[in-house]
C-alpha cells in the first residue's frame, strides 16, 4: 500500500531540491493554481505572469547547463572504497545493483547489494578455472562463473540426443530458451538453423524411413507422432 523509493529516486529528489529550490518547493504548485484562477477570472494579466514564469525557467535552465552530468558514473553514496578510499557509487548491472569504486578503471573494487541466492559449486569454469556458482536470475536459477564480469561464462542446459540432424551432419540437441521452455536444435547452430518444439524420437518413420519421428502432446491428452519430412504424410495419434 505504499511506494518505497530506491537509491536513484532519493538521489534525484535531493539533487533537484538542492539545485532548483524554487521549482521544488511545496508552495509552487499551489501558487500556480491560484494565479491561473485569477487569470481565468480576469483579475490578473496572463502575459505579465507568463513573463515572470519564463524568467524563472530561463534562470533554472542556465543553472542546469552548468551542473555535472552523472550519466554512466553511478549514483554517489556516502560509503568509501576500502581499497583506495575514494567514494563508492551505486550502479545497476546484469545481476542487480552493486557498489563500485568511483576510481574505476584504476580501482576495480565492487560490492553486491541485491541479496540474490549465490551458492558455490564443486566445479570449475572451463574457460578461466574459477569456481562456478549457482545464481538466481530473472528467468530462474542458472550456473555461471564466479569471476564475473572478467569471465562471462554461463553453463547452458544442453543435452545431445545423439539423433542426426536432417539438414546437416550435426546432431539434435535438447536446449532451453531464456524463459526455460524446452526446444530441440542442431548442434551446429548458427551454421544450421534446424529447430523444433517437439521431441525427436530415434525411431525410423514407417512410411519414408527417415531416421527419426517427432512426438507432440495434444490438448486432448493424446500423443501425436509425425514425420518431419514435409513430403511424408505419416501421422499417428496414441494415448499417453
Amino acid at each position: 500500500g505504499k511506494f518505497i523509493p530506491r537509491e536513484i529516486g532519493v538521489f534525484v529528489n535531493d539533487y533537484l531540491i538542492q539545485n532548483f529550490p524554487d521549482l521544488m518547493q511545496f508552495e509552487f504548485t499551489a501558487q500556480l493554481e491560484e494565479k491561473l484562477d485569477l487569470i481565468s477570472e480576469g483579475k490578473d494579466d496572463w502575459l505579465e505572469y507568463l513573463r515572470s514564469y519564463y524568467k524563472l525557467l530561463k534562470n533554472d535552465l542556465e543553472q542546469a547547463a552548468k551542473l555535472e552530468s552523472f550519466k554512466g558514473k553511478g549514483i554517489p553514496s556516502a560509503d568509501i572504497c576500502p581499497e583506495c578510499e575514494k567514494p563508492l557509487v551505486i550502479k545497476e548491472g546484469r545481476f542487480g545493483r552493486f557498489k563500485a569504486c568511483s576510481g574505476f578503471p584504476e580501482c576495480k573494487y565492487k560490492q553486491g547489494m541485491d541479496k540474490k541466492e549465490i551458492k558455490m559449486l564443486d566445479e570449475h569454469c572451463p574457460e578461466c578455472g574459477s569456481q562456478m556458482v549457482l545464481r538466481d536470475g530473472r528467468y530462474g536459477a542458472f550456473t555461471a562463473c564466479s569471476n564475473y564480469p572478467t569471465c562471462k561464462y554461463i553453463k547452458t542446459d544442453k543435452k545431445d540426443t545423439g539423433i542426426g540432424c536432417p539438414e546437416c551432419d550435426g546432431t539434435i540437441v535438447r536446449k532451453k530458451t531464456r524463459k526455460g521452455k524446452i526446444f530441440y536444435g542442431c548442434s551446429k547452430y548458427p551454421k544450421c538453423k534446424f529447430a523444433t518444439w517437439d521431441e525427436p524420437l530415434e525411431q525410423a518413420c514407417p512410411q519414408c524411413e527417415r531416421k527419426f519421428i517427432l512426438r507432440k502432446k495434444q490438448k486432448s491428452g493424446m500423443i501425436l507422432f509425425y514425420c518431419n519430412n514435409k513430403e511424408c504424410e505419416y501421422k499417428e495419434e496414441k494415448e499417453e
